[in-house]
């Protein structure tokens, strides 16, 4: 593990062996980005991100860039390195946290097209490993990801009391 800036990054060798021959992907490494520090509520700023995809986008670097907390940037003004290096990037994510929906186990990835070998890999070994959430979560997801503005107005009564913990006892 290395630390930036404060925000740890996790290294993987070798992620595109599971790739076929001829993929741009092919010998990779893969890093693993935290978008967001609780209790502080500090994240990366986006010239930090823009600067980082442009050194993965050289060296051909897989970035897993866990979200989990994303939407409960204290501030609301959250940027996804996928922005910048989308072709590259595997956002991870679920409802868990923004959400409050602790015990839900609903979590979910999303790949880019340039990745779909490793993304088939990934669902290929996930379907031996786990089974599907209950469907009453999946018909509540439905309603979240809907982002309706009762939603919207939960996640920011959420981010006022997250940042006054986070100010209280940082």
């Amino acid at each position: 593990m290395v630390a930036a800036s404060g925000i740890m990054l996790t290294w993987w060798q070798s992620v595109g062996s599971c790739c076929h021959g001829g993929s741009q992907w092919d010998h990779v490494v893969m890093v693993a980005v935290s978008g967001i520090m609780l209790a502080s509520g500090t994240c990366y700023r986006a010239e930090h991100l823009k600067q980082l995809s442009e050194t993965f986008r050289k060296h051909n670097i897989i970035v897993l860039s866990d979200e989990i907390y994303s939407r409960l940037n204290y501030d609301g003004n959250h940027v996804s390195i996928a922005k910048y290096y989308p072709e590259g990037t595997i956002l991870s994510t679920g409802i868990s946290k923004w959400a409050s929906a602790g015990g839900w186990r609903l979590g979910y990835s999303i790949f880019p097209d340039a990745l779909s070998d490793l993304r088939d890999s990934v669902k290929s070994g996930a379907s031996h490993t786990y089974t599907c959430a209950a469907a009453p979560v999946q018909y509540a997801a439905i309603t979240l990801f809907e982002w309706t503005e009762e939603t919207q107005e939960y996640v920011l009564h959420e981010r006022r009391i997250l940042k006054a913990v986070g100010q209280y006892s940082h």
